[in-house]
């Protein structure tokens, strides 16, 4: 509607009846229709399918409501109204994840509100894309069941509940989150306190905690040397909403821009 207010105004200016006859008609034809059937939503335009939206959720971020498309025709110009009547009818935030790649459904989704809210890079490298230093591992060795591992599973919560906070919180309480942990985890202390780890599970990196003074980049220098002793390739993804992860995704080149993205529309 906002595209025909505006060619309304043109016409207008310019005298031209028939131009805005035409541009009237359309506007008032178009009409965008859902119908849901269980976690199914089929959207209409004037009595026409031109696609389908997929309805999940996430045990651990109940806040949102999960959006997939399927078999899509959406046009940007009609994306403000399907997901104005998609918002009132789920009554919570909408979000769609989906490959950086995806242009056209990117396109879609922020004419209609939506917002890019986080990027996660997925990570696989070898030793010939590593451009940190190279450092003797000098790291402790915690494991299940021990107490420094169960002050990490403590620490590594608490920071996914933060980094996460914006984006769509997390609902799963530390007991459910902790049973998703690998059983080991390498860190190194500072005055007698944890300053840094990772939970490792064989080559690949699942989460990282540190701070922002550059005490865990010694640390991830001296775990990537470590690993890369053992495998030829280590792998794990990176959030942009967790500062710490960036900081080991820096260590590598030739990584490029690609990403899996969460789009969030909060409100309409």
């Amino acid at each position: 509607m906002e595209k025909a207010k505006y060619w309304y105004r043109q016409a207008a200016l310019q005298g031209h009846d028939m131009a805005l006859k035409r541009i009237l008609e359309k506007a008032d034809n178009e009409v965008v229709r859902l119908e849901t059937n269980q976690n199914h939503v089929t959207v209409y335009l004037n009595d026409t399918i031109i696609g389908s939206i997929e309805l999940y959720t996430n045990s651990w971020h109940k806040q949102n409501q999960y959006l997939k498309f399927k078999d899509s025709i959406f046009e940007a110009q009609i994306s403000a109204e399907v997901f104005r009547k998609l918002f009132d009818m789920v009554q919570r935030p909408l979000q769609i994840m989906t490959n950086s790649e995806n242009l056209a459904l990117i396109e879609f989704i922020t004419a209609g509100g939506f917002v890019c809210k986080r990027k996660c890079y997925e990570i696989e490298a070898g030793l010939e894309d590593y451009i940190g230093k190279v450092r003797m591992p000098y790291l402790l060795q915690t494991h299940k069941g021990e107490a420094e591992y169960d002050l990490c599973c403590r620490l590594i919560y608490e920071r996914y509940v933060e980094t996460h906070r914006a984006i769509n919180p997390l609902t799963a309480d530390c007991a459910t989150f902790v049973s998703d942990l690998p059983d080991c985890v390498f860190y190194q202390e500072e005055d007698g306190f944890i300053s840094s780890f990772a939970f490792v599970e064989e080559n690949e990196i699942a989460y990282v905690y540190g701070g922002e003074d550059g005490s865990f980049i010694s640390f991830a220098e001296m775990l990537v040397c470590q690993l890369m002793n053992e495998y030829p390739t280590i792998c794990f993804e990176a959030d942009d909403c967790d500062g710490t992860a960036m900081q080991l995704k820096a260590l590598f080149k030739g990584q490029g821009e690609l990403s899996f993205d969460t789009y969030i529309k909060a409100d309409y």
